[in-house]
């Protein structure tokens, strides 16, 4: 009827008709249909929903969506410390799949408004967004269909123009490109994408552009106006991470999943209460999932946004990007000495070690002093303040084979339940340290003797020494400088010192129930002793985040300090401090950074065998790590709580489990000659709930 009366108006001729029938016609001669046979119906959905298949499906997605107007070159969005982000999706009544993978990337504030809202809703949501100077608005829900309705009413079009007067403002339409000529005020509008339809995955890979998770290649298939002509399209680069189906990123999918087994049974047999694992190549996110609970016998399941004290990764997380800073603009060199930017060692043994030694605890440095044990009144115990052995007096177990004598007591003045002028320090719940006593620490360190030999040890004294000297050069703090000059700027807002201060203690995961220092379950509190004891910021350990934002920063690492647009290190030094620091030694380590062994088939490494020479990383003692491999371009991190509720647990070492779900993805890395051609049938559809989201 439609076309019939299209003719009789002279909108369309009989010869168009013929034309576009026989473009149809032609199409199913190609297709054979001329010679039609019944589909067999037998394992009718799997043989349509292939892996090819999805991967195709993603690949054409991410590929169409258009960028028509890019105004400043807004996008992908760059300095996130300096944005105030609102995201208004429009016509849904939650939060969807485009405004969770917004908010992968920084902190963002979110609203909905229902398709049939009232003019009223709409500007009382405007009231809500006076402090913000960024708003992303995206249109859904709306009719696909080419005609003049869309599902855009004269409040959407009010709304969009009375906003874009005082805000930057992106649009993003998941609709017909049609539909961009019915908004008035488009002229206005800082960034306009056209998604074209309104699903899964139009909304993942849409959000990802904007932060630049995905380059712009798509250009508009009509001209929509005189603005929008046919072919418009503005380009943009990739620049941060992604996330894709593991075949987009050269791994196989099926033996990637062999670490939920290989994590479920660490689980089972108590190596850890749960865990984290993510897994990047090639700039996307393959593989991010959350495992087990946060306590055992708990009901609380650990998930991708909990946050988890990183322990010894702080000195990768913090001291080191910190010093790869200074180090690039001049304010230290690693070949000189201590004394030359901490005044505080001047004078004292410690005065002439160098850099580079101290971080490649080469600088005969003790390991650790225990600062909490020296506080133990001496005369309220007998003898030894531990026991090897179990007994009355010897009751408490601080560690594997390791009693703690239950009389002890702490020296009168140190500690007080209560905050006041004189004790500051917050070491833990109602537990609070005497002022100064960050001094006392400091200066027991630069007292302490050297080691007597030469070689490596590995030692947090100099990490300790080195969060000083990044305070006393750069006039901070070092867990504002890093806030400052790398997490803000990142997005990685769960990375850094003092959660307690930016989050609820529920999204914390408890780390160990401490019955001998602060005799309570530790959550929020740095587990380590000294760090606590410094404040909770130390170079060494105090750190907490969750996986999704320490990826940001190892992917930086790996992009040679680069990431989201923003140099935050230079390649060179990059480098210099992720090689060995003395390649001619027998110590692996890098400048900070760890190593893999020099002989792969040495036993118990940080890194599995199949770590490349040009790997580096970190592990941690709460049961972290950290492993990035340029070569392959690849990162891997776990985070648990291992030592939930007693540190003496060493299954997760002595069951190799972070270095055996290292190997498996070695393993997973498809052969690239056959990585556009080998695909495997999924028995489950990657769209829904599991390891994609």
């Amino acid at each position: 009827k439609e076309i019939k009366l299209a003719i009789k108006n002279g909108d369309l001729s009989w010869t168009d008709v013929n034309d576009k029938i026989l473009k149809i016609l032609k199409a199913k001669y190609w297709l054979n249909l001329n010679n039609y046979k019944p589909i067999d119906r037998n394992q009718l959905w799997s043989g349509l929903n292939t892996q090819e298949g999805f991967l195709l499906r993603r690949k054409l997605t991410e590929k169409a969506i258009t960028l028509v107007k890019n105004e400043d070159q807004l996008l992908p969005l760059k300095r996130l410390d300096t944005l105030k982000i609102a995201s208004i999706a429009m016509g849904v009544p939650i939060r969807n799949r485009f405004q969770e993978y917004l908010g992968r990337y920084t902190d963002i504030d979110f609203f909905q408004i229902e398709k049939d809202a009232s003019i009223e809703s709409y500007f009382q949501l405007l009231k809500k967004l006076d402090k913000y100077n960024l708003v992303i608005v995206s249109k859904h829900d709306s009719d696909l269909r080419a005609t003049k309705k869309f599902g855009i009413t004269n409040q959407t079009i009010e709304f969009l123009s009375e906003l874009s007067k005082s805000k930057k403002v992106i649009f993003d339409l998941f609709a017909n490109p049609y539909g961009l000529d019915l908004y008035e005020g488009t002229d206005r509008l800082k960034g306009i994408l056209v998604s074209y339809e309104d699903n899964i995955e139009t909304q993942m890979a849409s959000s990802q552009i904007i932060f630049g998770g995905l380059a712009s290649q798509g250009r508009l298939p009509v001209t929509v106006n005189d603005r929008f002509l046919v072919g418009t399209g503005v380009e943009t680069t990739r620049n941060r991470l992604g996330f894709s189906l593991p075949e987009q990123a050269g791994l196989n999918t099926l033996k990637l999943n062999v670490i939920d087994s290989i994590a479920n049974d660490a689980i089972k047999k108590k190596a850890t209460p749960g865990c984290q694992i993510l897994v990047a190549r090639r700039g996307k996110v393959v593989f991010n999932k959350s495992y087990g609970h946060r306590e055992y016998g708990g009901n609380v399941e650990v998930r991708n946004p909990d946050i988890y004290d990183l322990a010894s990764l702080t000195k990768i997380t913090a001291t080191l990007p910190a010093l790869m800073q200074l180090s690039d603009e001049g304010w230290i060199h690693v070949d000189h000495s201590l004394g030359e930017y901490l005044s505080q060692a001047k004078g004292t043994n410690k005065d002439t070690l160098i850099l580079r030694k101290i971080l490649a605890h080469e600088a005969r440095l003790l390991s650790y002093k225990p600062f909490h044990w020296e506080t133990v009144d001496s005369s309220s115990f007998d003898k030894s303040l531990f026991s090897r052995t179990y007994s009355k007096r010897y009751s408490l177990k601080v560690a594997n084979k390791l009693f703690l004598d239950r009389n002890y007591k702490f020296k009168e003045g140190i500690f007080s339940n209560q905050y006041s002028e004189e004790y500051p320090v917050k070491v833990a719940n109602e537990l609070f340290l005497r002022k100064g006593y960050h001094d006392t620490i400091i200066n027991s360190i630069l007292a302490s003797k050297l080691r007597e030999s030469n070689g490596y040890k590995y030692s947090d004294l100099g990490f300790i020494l080195m969060g000083e000297m990044v305070k006393e050069i750069s006039g901070e703090n070092l867990d504002q400088y890093v806030k400052r000059h790398f997490f803000t700027l990142l997005g990685a807002s769960s990375l850094g010192y003092h959660p307690l201060k930016r989050f609820n203690s529920d999204r914390i995961v408890p780390t160990q129930d401490d019955k001998f220092f602060r005799k309570q379950l530790l959550t929020a509190y740095v587990h380590d002793p000294t760090a606590a004891m410094l404040g909770g910021v130390s170079g060494h350990a105090g750190m907490f985040g969750n996986a999704s934002d320490l990826a940001k920063l190892a992917q930086m690492y790996l992009q040679q300090g680069t990431y989201g647009g923003e140099m935050y290190i230079s390649a060179e030094t990059m480098n210099k401090f992720t090689a060995r620091a003395y390649p001619n030694s027998e110590n692996r380590r890098g400048i900070g950074f760890d190593k893999p062994f020099y002989n792969t088939e040495e036993k118990g490494g940080p890194t599995c065998e199949e770590a490349s020479e040009l790997s580096f990383g970190h592990t941690g003692f709460t049961g972290t790590m950290i492993w990035i491999d340029p070569k392959y371009d690849l990162l891997y991190i776990f985070l648990s709580n291992r030592i939930y509720p007693d540190e003496s647990n060493a299954k997760l070492m002595e069951m190799d489990v972070r270095t055996k779900i290292q190997s498996q993805i070695y393993k997973s890395i498809i052969d690239e000659k056959t990585i556009d051609s080998e695909f495997i049938t999924l028995p489950f559809s990657p769209f829904g709930k599991g390891m994609f989201y």
